[in-house]
């Protein structure tokens, strides 16, 4: 069998925790271990926030523990 990748995991949270949640990850954007978060859209159409982050080549951290 197999295997087709990770599982992706899915949550539901209201609008607002998306928002501030979105806006904590700019704000941790400045240390050098997390993974750089320039900004979020916030989609009028959808109930969707889209995270704009830099591209991490290498794989995820379960790979390298």
């Amino acid at each position: 069998m197999q295997k087709l990748g990770p599982p992706i995991v899915l949550i539901k949270i209201n609008g607002a925790r998306a928002k501030r949640e979105a806006s904590f990850y700019v704000q941790l954007s400045c240390h050098p271990h997390i993974v750089r978060t320039y900004g979020f859209i916030d989609s009028d159409s959808s109930a969707s926030i889209m995270l704009v982050q830099e591209y991490a080549p290498g794989g995820d951290l379960s790979n390298l523990l």
